[in-house]
């Protein structure tokens, strides 16, 4: 499909991942925690930690939708094409 032939918004599900992230709540201890360790780590909290993973989905999925060369593009980008914004 093409933009062209498109009858929703060409990134309704990208536009639909971002507001998803913007209406998240998280608090600013969470942050600090998230800040603090790297991506290994992160990805351990993610198995462990409900608030963690909770984010990290957000971020993953809005990424899915963002770049070509995500992270479990395959599994996350719902478009049949996996189209991306970048």
């Amino acid at each position: 499909m093409n933009i062209h032939d498109c009858k929703e918004f060409y990134y309704e599900k990208a536009r639909q991942a971002w507001n998803k992230w913007k209406q998240m709540d998280i608090p600013s201890e969470l942050v600090d925690k998230m800040l603090s360790c790297d991506y290994d780590k992160l990805l351990q909290y993610k198995d462990s930690d409900a608030e963690i993973s909770n984010v990290l989905e957000a971020i993953f999925n809005l990424v899915a939708y963002c770049d070509a060369k995500a992270r479990e593009k395959k599994d996350r980008n719902k478009y049949d094409d996996q189209r991306t914004v970048a």
